[in-house]
């Protein structure tokens, strides 16, 4: 039996070619942000709850005290799927004035607490300021690559699957940590709550050309970009949800974490203008799940 084989080179050009590479580069960016990164990260399909698999998972704790007896916790998780694209990447983009009609500009996992009768969520959609002040938002999406008779042809390619993913780990992380809080219900003080805060940010990175089609009409005009949010809706079996997505180029990443540290500093600052009444409000509603899961235990009981 014979085979050839494979040399350094070609190993080179194949790894070259795949997105192994990509995430392995961006590690030391992000831990140079502070954050702890897990590549490959495993998160359940909401759908057929099977394990699926994340390129890459970033965690920051940002300390909401100095005291080391208070266990407030909150932590910006950045969801990251790479391409390693050779081809470009266009996004259709128009002008924002329609963004207030989606409901998660931000995705917040939390017990549900209100600043003065209004939910966090909204709160914190504002301070979320590179969603709210762009301009103009993406709604589409295209690869163009080199098609037959040698004409270039458009279509979704495989992005589209790495979106749907990406909106997938997000409610998933979503739902692991809400299950968490409430796991953490039993060890609340009824007077004095700890706070449960993460801020989620969906990425996709690509290592290639990402190029912007802003159009107005039937009027277009395309040119080079290193950022873009997407809005991108998801309806399936067993979930609905919009979520903004940011695009980023591979090159762009140092100066979206800065942007993204600037962001969580002021959530900081608003989480801690309201502190008293954010504990005041997670102790009510660590009250409400506990009662809740002591009706839940009872009912168990008596079914069986």
């Amino acid at each position: 039996m014979s085979f050839n084989k494979i040399k350094t080179q070609q190993i080179r050009d194949a790894l070259q070619y795949s997105g192994y590479l990509l995430e392995q580069r961006i590690c030391p960016i992000l831990e140079k942000f502070k954050y702890n990164v897990i590549t490959n990260t495993p998160y359940e399909d909401i759908d057929s709850g099977e394990s699926r698999e994340l390129d890459a998972d970033a965690t920051r704790s940002i300390k909401l005290s100095e005291s080391e007896d208070i266990l407030d916790s909150f932590e910006v998780e950045i969801l990251i799927a790479c391409k390693n694209n050779h081809f470009p990447i266009v996004g259709f983009t128009r002008k924002a004035t329609f963004l207030g009609q989606f409901d998660i500009a931000v995705a917040c996992c939390s017990v549900p607490w209100f600043f003065e009768g209004v939910p966090m969520e909204y709160e914190l959609a504002d301070v979320v300021s590179h969603y709210r002040e762009c301009e103009y938002i993406a709604t589409q999406f295209c690869t163009v690559k080199h098609g037959a008779g040698g004409k270039n042809e458009a279509n979704h390619g495989e992005l589209y699957g790495t979106l749907y993913g990406l909106c997938k780990a997000t409610r998933s992380k979503e739902k692991e940590y809400n299950e968490y809080i409430k796991v953490n219900a039993d060890h609340q003080s009824s007077k004095e709550a700890a706070l449960f805060i993460k801020i989620i940010y969906p990425v996709i990175l690509f290592s290639g050309d990402l190029y912007e089609c802003k159009t107005k009409g039937s009027r277009y005009k395309i040119k080079e970009n290193d950022h873009m949010v997407l809005i991108h809706s998801i309806s399936s079996r067993n979930m609905k949800a919009n979520y903004c997505i940011d695009m980023i180029k591979e090159s762009y990443l140092p100066k979206y974490l800065s942007n993204v540290a600037n962001e969580t500093e002021k959530m900081r600052k608003l989480f801690l203008r309201n502190i008293k009444e954010l504990k005041e409000n997670a102790s009510k509603n660590f009250a409400e799940i506990r009662n809740q899961q002591t009706k839940d235990r009872f009912r168990i009981a008596r079914e069986q």
